[in-house]
């Protein structure tokens, strides 16, 4: 039988060592592709997939025993715009995703521009309040509230305590400003904050920071804060949106059985 001396057992040792280490590695790494993929793999058997360019994956589902439950059922109509409506809460869905750094499934959907005092478009911007409550969906924190107009102080309606929204005055008749066109906020013609965790209605108040300010246009959205930064090159071209992308994050309910999770 060969003798290793202790030199060549130590070079053994080592080299297992290293083998166990990257088998390891590659059982963890299989282990977060296959969790990732839960939630965005695919529809059930014999469901529709996708509607128009949107996929649709389980536990939301189009059509009958192809969602988890009513709060997941996605009507789809490829002949409207939009296609793709979230059916219960109302809301157009861009699209379904998953983000591996941030660890969560979130949607992508059309959140709406509130508007106030903007000649013309008044009518455009009634009941846009967004009501999430009771659902499984809220608000994601990597969203921004934002405020814009003259002498404006805008709050997010309806939560307590009153006091997440920001304040910004104007430039001129300018509602963004001139100074540095390629930012949205420029410091003093908008205004941005965070909002609170797990928000699930939005809609926007709008007072006056002064009595003897000018009384223009107002206007607020919570937004995709990625989107923001790389959509919008002229601030000013939000004044004839009426929606902006925006996050929604959403979670199972407890003890919900898995087994259709591809």
């Amino acid at each position: 039988m060969m003798k290793i001396g202790p030199k060549e057992a130590k070079m053994v040792v080592i080299i297992a060592l290293s083998f166990t280490f990257l088998l390891l590695l590659i059982i963890n790494i299989a282990l977060v592709l296959a969790t990732t993929s839960t939630a965005i793999s695919g529809a059930k058997d014999w469901c529709k997939d996708s509607c128009g360019n949107v996929s649709v994956p389980y536990p939301f589902g189009i059509g009958p025993d192809c969602f988890l439950n009513s709060w997941f059922e996605v009507s789809c109509n490829e002949s409207s715009t939009p296609p793709t409506i979230l059916k219960k809460i109302n809301m157009e869905v861009f699209n379904f995703s998953y983000d591996l750094g941030y660890g969560r499934e979130y949607l992508r959907v059309k959140s709406p521009v509130i508007l106030h005092n903007c000649s013309g478009r008044e009518r455009e911007t009634k009941n846009q309040t967004v009501d999430l409550t009771g659902s499984p969906f809220f608000y994601s924190g990597r969203n921004k509230f934002i405020a814009a107009g003259c002498n404006n102080k805008a709050l997010i309606a309806g939560i307590k305590p009153r006091i997440v929204g920001c304040e910004s005055t104007c430039n001129g008749d300018t509602l963004f400003g001139t100074s540095n066109p390629n930012k949205t906020c420029n410091g003093s013609t908008c205004c941005e904050t965070v909002i609170p965790s797990y928000l699930q209605t939005f809609n926007a108040s709008f007072e006056s920071k002064t009595s003897s300010g000018p009384q223009g246009c107002k206007l607020a959205f919570v937004v995709d804060e990625e989107w923001l930064n790389f959509n919008i090159t002229n601030p000013s071209d939000l004044l004839n949106m009426d929606s902006v992308p925006a996050l929604i994050d959403w979670a199972l309910p407890k003890g919900i059985n898995t087994t259709y999770f591809k």
